[in-house]
């Protein structure tokens, strides 16, 4: 006889999220076991000349673009469950030159 056993579906909860809110500026890479609620209104930033990214359970997510240099974003206020990572690095900017003939003096 085959017995299987199967999680119920559904969106993961997290009893014990860190919280992060006001003007918060992460320094170095930093851990949230158990999730992390970004409180409505947040601002989290990296130090000059470095990038914020944060992943949920290896996966990039919880940003937005807020200008359309496609290179300055924001993280989305809400409750992310996992492991969550916000990472800091080095800011590497590689400059976007729109496609077409381009105007030369």
């Amino acid at each position: 006889m085959l017995m299987a056993s199967f999680a119920a579906a559904g969106k993961p909860t997290c009893p014990h999220p860190d919280t992060l809110s006001g003007q918060v500026t992460i320094t170095e890479t930093a851990y949230y076991p158990h999730g992390l609620t970004i409180a409505e209104g947040a601002v989290i930033t990296a130090p000059d000349g470095y990038s914020l990214t944060m992943t949920v359970n290896g996966v990039e997510t919880g940003q937005k673009l807020v200008t359309t240099a496609g290179v300055d974003t924001a993280l989305v206020p809400g409750t992310y469950c996992g492991k969550v990572v916000l990472t800091v690095a080095e800011e590497n900017l590689v400059p976007y030159t729109a496609p077409g003939p381009q105007d030369h003096p």
